[in-house]
């Protein structure tokens, strides 16, 4: 293993973990508590959602592309992007307690946005660090 795909390996997930954290905690209304807990406590979702899905999706679909002796980052960031979409959906389906048909713009912004934005930045950086195009 490379070290960029080291890098790659831990950095992803933090930074998607980070941009979950922030997104989560702008909405939150202060507190007096620690200053610094809230965040640590948001950011480890974000970084365990973000490293499963590089151990479950992002390192096979990379195994995948590579052995077909493809250009790595296009495939690489349309397949990881589209598959966390399809898992965000999943999950908001699965969990919904209306039907996905009386939805606004409004109740989509609100629910698919802070989910999909921080994994679209996972697979992004994971694609970026584990190295240029073949």
């Amino acid at each position: 293993m490379s070290g960029r795909f080291v890098l790659a390996m831990i950095l992803a997930p933090l930074v998607a973990g980070a941009v979950f954290g922030a997104w989560v905690y702008s909405g939150m209304q202060a507190t007096p508590s620690q200053p610094g807990l809230a965040q640590l406590i948001l950011l480890m979702p974000g970084a365990i959602y973000g490293a499963s899905f590089e151990v479950f999706v992002l390192l096979p679909l990379l195994w995948l592309i590579r052995r077909r002796r493809w250009p790595t980052r296009l495939p690489l960031i349309a397949g990881g992007a589209l598959v966390w979409v399809a898992i965000v959906f999943l999950n908001i389906w699965a969990t919904s307690d209306t039907g996905l048909s009386g939805w606004t713009l409004r109740d989509i912004a609100v629910s698919f946005l802070p989910l999909v934005v921080p994994g679209v930045v996972l697979v992004l950086v994971f694609a970026w660090l584990v190295g240029p195009d073949r």
